[in-house]
């Protein structure tokens, strides 16, 4: 079966083109953007991102979001907004909380990157329910660099090429 899914990770900086990006770094990612969904024919663009993310950033808009409306590709959001957080108890004061009333001998940074990761966990799941909910492929899925080997790991149980084309892009991925 020929990939129809392609990760790109990056800093979100780079992903949203606002705070801590230059412009030239901007115009760089959506370089590489565009040159990615025309070699690979990608019909949708999912990210990390949410209405909530953008505000954050102080953008309006994405990198990816600009691109995908000038190429006339589907755009995605996929992360889950703060208050989806929220109810599943998935926010940063759960695991402050969390780690300050639990009996557990060390409840300091080995418990705080515990939760942590089954945060990540849950997140990436949804994303992967996210990006299998439309129909549009191959998809080109732009997220956080500190997620590309567990999502792209993710997609393995459903039979799914994964072609990795950064796993941190605008840094050096050695």
């Amino acid at each position: 079966m020929a990939t129809q899914l392609f990760i790109i990770g990056t800093a979100h900086g780079f992903q949203c083109g606002g705070l801590n990006c230059t412009s030239e770094q901007s115009e760089e990612f959506a370089s590489e953007l565009r040159s990615v969904c025309k070699t690979y024919g990608v019909r949708r663009m999912a990210e990390e991102m949410t209405a909530d993310g953008r505000k954050y950033n102080k953008v309006n808009e994405t990198v990816v979001h600009k691109v995908a409306r000038e190429m006339d590709i589907c755009h995605q959001d996929i992360d889950l907004d703060l208050a989806a957080r929220q109810a599943l108890a998935i926010t940063d004061d759960t695991v402050l909380r969390a780690s300050q009333t639990l009996p557990v001998d060390d409840a300091g940074e080995k418990f705080a990157i515990a939760l942590d990761d089954l945060r990540n966990e849950i997140r990436e799941r949804v994303w992967v329910a996210r990006v299998m909910k439309e129909k549009l492929w191959p998809v080109l899925v732009v997220i956080g660099a500190n997620h590309v080997q567990t999502f792209g790991m993710l997609w393995g149980k459903f039979g799914v090429t994964v072609k990795v084309l950064h796993k941190d892009w605008g840094q050096n991925e050695g």
